[in-house]
């Protein structure tokens, strides 16, 4: 489409659905002047002026548009995409425009797309972490329209770090009171940790809503989740619901120790009145929603040592309050009830992450005065998901009794937090670690997990400290000055040797696309030496060379099926790419190994890439039970999910389609406009277009002469 008024206007291309889904959008205009397309160039267009001349617009052009260098150009193609009922990626994109207005207009723009805009849910979502405060606002009012409507995407898009969760879903849930509470349960029982986490979280924020709802759920997950983070989550969140408001005084509060609901009181202040701190008084203090008298109760407890011992479990849930002063109150009271604070210990070890160092500290002091009664606790502290939360669990074991001795059986556990965290603990260890735990390091330095590796090569250059650092200099003759190939890499193959995976991983990283390529080639060539590099190999395959991409994915297949399998993800994206031969090949990379590549193949379904996803489906059906796999995709939630699944069905014939068929047939009818219509292309791709007019009639002369009744018997 052109924008400049004295050009031509738009062909006249027309959507196969009706364009507007607003109420305004629907009205007739009040009048057409001369029957055109305002100009897109001139000024900002409001959706009521560009609407009516929705017959005029194409997709395609106005999707050209939104990428041009004026806002006002940027802006009203927005809208134009709106009235045509198209969501597609560049109105994503537009929310974070540098320009207010063309950000305004497609956050306008995705409001009035409604329910179809929910393919796009997850990307909108993610888009929002760096929004205009204006531009959030109008689209996180448009996400609470869609929950009870799109909840599978919106599920999906509580899929991002806490602080976005917070700031988009949440926010549109609150929007719409106990809707937007059970819609958070509704998500808080999906499989992915991350959306579950999220879920609670808003729960946390929210749950005062419905507080009777919000904390039967939340009670349930709290003590049978099998997640450690979750049931985290779960308990901080019950503290944020029932938490109290600031109210006036509570009874059963202290009247025997001056000033104790106006004021902090100091250690001093309260052993004065060491004789009136009762237990029961202090517990009840423990519950009310002031900080400071929250912090006369802990420390009174403190003062009462041992004795106090049965208000362990309410200073350790205390340990979650959202004001740090009072967490670390509660750490140090803690502290002094010796082995009375056994009943807390999980708390304390969970207290070890907490962001506030002055309460990590107090937690590492009350735990460490436990010395070997905690040390269950600590090992399954080592479960922790952030890094100095597992320093801290890791060096408290270390100073345990035959601490290396349990890091390094925890080190065997599955869960990849533990092994990273206790790995790191060995670490810590230095000329402490023994025998066991360094030949432990030593045999864990390639396979398993990428962040256990990685764990790895940190611990033991804790322990044993590289010399020089930088990679050695190549002497390969041309390795930086052209492109290498397999042949000429072998037979410097003990130079190759010499250099190492560490240093030939960290030329991967070089600003020359010829040594990022020769790199790569390098790798293979080491064979299983190599495969310690499959996750920078896999980063190279979105290198901006193409010639880089294509050695790295020639490198990933000769180094193997494990690498291949570690690295499915990234080979599966760079089916995508724009040079055909680097496609080709990750395409053949991918075939060779049929069924391990299935879980990846399917999760790339979910591109919006028509050409990504023929692609996939091209591997897919090269599988034999491929018919089964793109069954199965296509009762998946996400639209482009179902649409490419579809289109697999249909590339595999009437012969291989199997049940595929009948899945197809279900979904020409209800479900997502574009599911419809990928089902019916399909199901003309496997029979053929359908017949058009009347059959033609096999007797002679029926369409030269005037033939009677004796002709056709």
């Amino acid at each position: 489409m052109t924008t400049e008024s004295d050009k031509p206007k738009p062909s006249g291309a027309k959507p196969d659905e009706a364009p507007p889904a607003k109420a305004d959008a629907a009205k007739p205009a009040a009048k057409k002047p001369d029957g055109k397309l305002p100009p897109f160039d001139e000024r900002r267009l409001t959706f009521a002026e560009i609407a009516p001349f929705a017959a005029q617009l194409d997709a395609a052009e106005l999707a050209t548009m939104a990428n041009d260098g004026r806002a006002v150009v940027r802006a009203n193609a927005a809208l134009g995409l709106a009235a045509l009922n198209q969501p597609v990626f560049e109105l994503v994109a537009m929310l974070r425009d540098s320009d207010p207005h063309a950000a305004a207009a497609a956050a306008e723009a995705v409001g009035r797309l409604g329910v179809g805009a929910r393919a796009l849910i997850p990307q909108i979502v993610q888009a929002l972490g760096s929004t205009h405060t204006d531009v959030t606002g109008t689209v996180n009012t448009s996400l609470a329209e869609l929950i009870g409507k799109a909840d599978d995407e919106l599920i999906l898009a509580l899929d991002v770090p806490y602080a976005l969760a917070m700031k988009s879903i949440v926010e549109a849930a609150r929007k719409i009171g106990k809707a937007g509470i059970r819609f958070l349960i509704k998500a808080a029982g999906h499989e992915r940790i991350q959306i579950r986490v999220n879920a609670i979280g808003g729960l946390a924020r929210l749950g005062k809503t419905d507080i009777e709802t919000s904390m039967a759920f939340l009670t349930t997950v709290e003590a049978n989740d099998p997640v450690p983070d979750v049931r985290t989550a779960a308990k901080q969140a019950m503290l944020a619901v029932i938490a109290r408001e600031k109210v006036e005084a509570i009874d059963n509060l202290p009247k025997n120790i001056p000033d104790f609901e106006a004021r902090k009181l100091s250690g001093s202040e309260l052993r004065e009145y060491a004789d009136a701190i009762h237990i029961d008084e202090m517990l009840v203090a423990l519950q009310d929603g002031r900080a400071h008298v929250k912090i006369n109760a802990a420390r009174a407890l403190g003062i009462k040592g041992d004795k106090a011992a049965r208000a362990a479990n309410a200073l350790g849930v205390n340990l979650r309050d959202s004001v740090p002063a009072v967490r670390k109150e509660m750490a140090v009271a803690l502290g002094k009830l010796g082995e009375g604070a056994l009943d807390a210990v999980q708390d304390l070890v969970g207290a070890l992450g907490d962001v506030d160092e002055e309460v990590s500290d107090a937690a590492i002091e009350a735990v460490a005065g436990l010395g070997e009664s905690a040390r269950e606790a600590l090992v399954r502290g080592l479960d922790a998901g952030s890094e100095p939360h597992g320093l801290r669990v890791g060096e408290l074991i270390g100073r345990l009794p035959r601490g290396a001795t349990t890091l390094t059986e925890a080190f065997k556990s599955p869960a990849v937090n533990v092994q990273v965290n206790a790995v790191l603990g060995l670490g810590l260890l230095r000329d402490k670690v023994g025998s066991t735990g360094l030949a432990a390091l030593h045999g864990a330095r390639t396979g398993g997990d990428a962040r256990t590796r990685e764990a790895v090569r940190r611990a033991l250059d804790m322990i044993e400290p590289r010399g020089p650092t930088g990679p050695k200099a190549i002497t390969i003759d041309g390795f930086e000055d052209r492109f290498l190939d397999g042949k000429d890499v072998e037979k410097a193959k003990a130079e190759v040797e010499k250099i190492g995976v560490a240093d030939l991983t960290a030329y991967l990283m070089d600003g020359r696309d010829v040594v990022r390529a020769n790199a790569a080639t390098a790798l293979a060539a080491l064979g299983p030496a190599g495969a310690s590099a499959a996750g920078s190999l896999g980063v190279r395959l979105r290198d901006d060379a193409a010639r880089v991409r294509l050695a790295a994915a020639q490198a990933l297949d000769k180094l193997g099926d494990a690498v291949v399998v570690e690295t499915a993800n990234d080979l599966v994206g760079a089916l995508r790419d724009a040079d055909d031969k680097v496609a080709e090949t990750t395409a053949a990379v991918l075939r060779a190994r049929k069924g391990k590549m299935i879980g990846a193949l399917v999760r790339g379904l979910e591109t919006d890439d028509p050409r990504h996803a023929r692609r996939i489906c091209e591997v897919i059906n090269a599988i034999p039970d491929a018919a089964e796999i793109l069954a199965e995709a296509f009762d998946s939630p996400a639209v482009n999910v179902q649409v490419n699944a579809a289109l697999g069905l249909g590339m595999l014939g009437a012969e291989r389609v199997g049940k595929g068929r009948k899945k197809l047939e279900g979904a020409r009818t209800g479900g997502d406009a574009r599911t419809r219509e990928a089902a019916r292309k399909a199901l003309d791709s496997i029979d053929g277009p359908r017949e058009i007019g009347p059959r033609p009639v096999d007797v002679a002369g029926f369409e030269t002469q005037l033939l009677g009744a004796e002709a056709f018997t």
